[in-house]
């Protein structure tokens, strides 16, 4: 190579990185979409609405929170995927999402491949609830109950791949009790449906299970999650109950971009999201329904979606779960 060429090279590898530095310091100029694979009033939809605010404010654009539902988050992730890496379109990854790649054939996406990681949001756990006339006290009451059954025995789910449904089939495989997952493509139905008696137990989002047992409408046996919760002190996690596994349960929700998106746009994303977060404000709305804000960011976040994909891949693969 001559020194003209390299010369020409060199020039053009500096005009690129100057082009991201000025792209960073330019973004964002205007509206950028949040795009959640989910209905209103789930958990993800909760996370990403409680920080949207925040975020709006730390970048000095609108963040708009566009709900895209259907294919078991396959629409939300085609959504993102068509458009263009820059940081305008940005996206809430979820512990539904990596396991649904190995669960769903028709999941033609890879978390970790597809898309950059910026940060955990949040964290929260399910909790496993009975209706308050089934007269059951404890999990170890629920597991003789159900497990000795002879009639019907179900729980709702928000979908096959989603952590209600999956923390479901844990419990029952590992209990030895046979019960039937019933997937609502809105959770809400399957709430009232469990409330209705059409149900018998449900491991529901501290989001929207949590005011239901605070009004005494649901009892909480256990806590899918690392501790108790500060605002059901007196209900024990699964862990301590002696069923460690459960504890791996809990949900998280995160916030990625696309795969190529220029350096110096992601590292702006990952200090508005860390401003974000440490916002009283945020902080309080999660603490409200049992969540934490915060977790993993950056680099260990990525490794987190690489290291949530694997497992769950094992554990559909284990337990033979799967769907079209």
């Amino acid at each position: 190579m001559d020194k003209k060429t390299s010369g020409r090279i060199a020039g053009g590898m500096l005009a690129l990185a100057c082009s991201f530095a000025a792209c960073a310091q330019d973004y964002p100029n205007r509206p950028v979409r949040w795009i959640v694979a989910a209905a209103t009033g789930t958990p993800i939809d909760h996370a990403a609405r409680v920080v949207a605010p925040e975020l709006s404010t730390v970048l000095g654009q609108s963040v708009v929170v566009e709900n895209r539902p259907g294919a078991s988050g396959v629409t939300g992730v085609r959504e993102v995927l068509r458009m263009p890496a820059d940081g305008y379109t940005i996206f809430s990854v979820t512990l539904p999402l990596t396991a649904g790649q190995s669960i769903y054939r028709s999941a033609d996406y890879d978390i970790a491949n597809d898309f950059t990681g910026i940060g955990q949001i949040s964290e929260s756990p399910n909790i496993l609830v009975v209706l308050p006339s089934s007269g059951i006290g404890s999990v170890k009451e629920m597991i003789e109950r159900y497990r000795a059954s002879t009639a019907p025995i179900s729980y709702p789910s928000s979908g096959i791949a989603t952590t209600p449904s999956l923390a479901g089939e844990a419990f029952t495989a590992m209990m030895g009790i046979q019960a039937k997952n019933i997937p609502y493509s809105r959770i809400p139905q399957g709430v009232t449906d469990l409330l209705g008696g059409q149900h018998q137990f449900m491991f529901g989002g501290s989001s929207y299970i949590m005011p239901l047992v605070q009004a005494g409408r649901l009892k909480a046996l256990a806590i899918n999650g690392p501790k108790r919760l500060d605002v059901l002190p007196a209900v024990p996690t699964m862990a301590e109950l002696g069923y460690p596994e459960m504890s791996r349960f809990a949900d998280w929700q995160g916030l990625a971009v696309q795969r190529g998106t220029p350096e110096p746009v992601v590292r702006k994303l990952q200090s508005a999201l860390a401003a974000a977060l440490a916002s009283p404000r945020v902080v309080a709305a999660f603490e409200q329904i049992g969540a934490e804000a915060g977790g993993p960011q950056g680099e260990a976040f990525h490794r987190l979606m690489m290291d949530e994909t694997a497992r769950w891949k094992k554990f559909a693969e284990e337990l033979k779960i799967s769907a079209d």
